[in-house]
């Protein structure tokens, strides 16, 4: 059995300002270095084996934090990266949910990678990290949006909340992903 730990990065400016950050690469602020720092220290009680990362520089910034305090190196992927918010990036997030909400309007706006796009996306990348990395505890520090959307393809339901800094277990099992439930 593989074990990944996904991470969400750090808080940034954005975040706290509900904006919509995609693809823009803003920076961690002080309460996201913060959120990192306090997450390494609790990954501590797992020997974790390796680190991969968005190269989006608030997931670099967490992971590198992460990385120094556990002593392991990182991977920098792009496929880890948040999904593609086209014109909408640095647009309110209610304003934004509104239209992403609607097919009809989302449709009509270009540079928005869809839903399915993520999915499948962020699907073959872990199962690549998984099979490079059978029976080891990997950490991979991405974006909320990626992390909500993977859940979402395992467990088909209501939304999800992933916080800053926060660590989703899953694992892959004879080919099958489930989330780890501590």
């Amino acid at each position: 059995m593989t074990l990944i730990g996904l991470v969400r990065h750090g808080s940034t400016d954005w975040n706290l300002a509900r904006l919509i950050q995609g693809q823009t690469d803003i920076p961690l602020n002080l309460q996201g270095i913060e959120e990192a720092t306090a997450l390494a220290k609790r990954l501590q009680k797992t020997n974790w084996c390796l680190i991969y990362s968005s190269d989006l520089i608030r997931a670099q910034a967490t992971a590198r934090i992460i990385a120094d305090t556990l002593r392991l190196s990182i991977q920098f992927d792009p496929t880890l990266r948040e999904r593609n918010f086209g014109c909408l990036e640095g647009s309110n997030y209610d304003t934004a949910r509104e239209i992403l909400d609607d097919p009809i309007r989302s449709a009509e706006i270009t540079g928005i990678e869809t839903i399915t796009a993520v999915q499948e996306r962020i699907l073959t990348t872990l199962n690549q990290i998984a099979a490079k990395h059978l029976n080891q505890k990997i950490l991979i520090v991405t974006h909320g949006g990626v992390i909500r959307q993977f859940l979402k393809y395992l467990e088909p339901k209501e939304p999800l909340f992933i916080g800053n800094a926060s660590l989703t277990k899953i694992s892959l099992d004879k080919e099958q992903w489930q989330i780890v439930v501590d």
